[in-house]
């Protein structure tokens, strides 16, 4: 019993270390490829710890495995593709919800963020609302493929593992107009320097590494990146029934 007691203390110890490690992770701007894999094997080894400790409750032990379980059916079903329509206006709620995040190079979450981080950032946050609320896994494994595959905004524009498709390029943001444009298109500038997210009526938003935050921004604008020559490119789960969502 008394070695029962002492592993299972450890167990606590051992789960309670790796949610701290987690909550820390989770809550830093930055992450690299070896943190994604530390979040995704952290969050196993929690629910297979909490598993073990349970062992005795069976009850809970046996809700415990079953929810794991049911998790991993889901994200595993086929899944269909979701309403265009719909997750591009969950798309820019989603952009305009990170408005006033400051600017941290690589950042991508609401600590700190950075022109590529927040264009995808909140392309996943629209994919796994709308997955949750369809309970569709379709949208849930797209959110974590652009999680897991960190791109720059150079990548964007060169199409990386096809995220995106080319549109056309345009002398510069100031140029364009909304019937060039659907609502979530995004503008890179050719440099591969800095990318911005369209949100309809001549308004984009942007992770401005000058004014070091998120903001919006009405075109026509003396910001900088208004004037120099940019690539239009359209995410990939954008594309389709784009036309229907041009401004008119």
């Amino acid at each position: 019993m008394k070695t029962y007691w002492t592993g299972k203390r450890f167990g606590i110890a051992v789960w309670f270390a790796l949610l701290a490690a987690l909550l820390v992770e989770v809550a830093y701007p930055v992450t690299y490829r070896t943190l994604r894999i530390f979040v995704v094997l952290a969050s196993l080894a929690l629910w297979l710890v909490a598993v073990v400790l349970m062992r005795r409750r069976k009850v809970v032990a046996v809700i415990l495995l079953l929810l794991g379980l049911s998790v991993a059916i889901f994200v595993s079903l086929p899944g269909r593709v979701p309403d265009v329509a719909e997750l591009r206006a969950a798309y820019v709620k989603c952009l305009q919800r990170y408005e006033g995040t400051r600017y941290v190079w690589g950042g991508e979450n609401r600590r700190g963020m950075d022109c590529s981080g927040l264009v995808r950032e909140a392309l996943i946050d629209a994919d796994v609302l709308t997955g949750l609320r369809t309970l569709n896994s379709q949208p849930i494994r797209a959110a974590f493929e652009l999680w897991w595959f960190d791109c720059s905004a150079a990548a964007l524009r060169d199409e990386y593992r096809t995220f995106t498709c080319r549109r056309f390029t345009a002398p510069s943001i100031n140029s364009l107009t909304n019937r060039e444009l659907a609502v979530g298109d995004l503008a890179v500038t050719v440099d591969g320097l800095h990318v911005l997210a369209f949100v309809g009526s001549n308004t984009w938003m942007e992770a401005d590494p000058d004014v070091l935050k998120v903001i919006h921004v009405v075109c026509p604008s003396d910001n900088p990146w208004f004037h120099v020559p940019v690539q239009v490119v359209r995410w990939r789960q954008l594309e389709a029934a784009s036309r229907s969502a041009r401004l008119r």
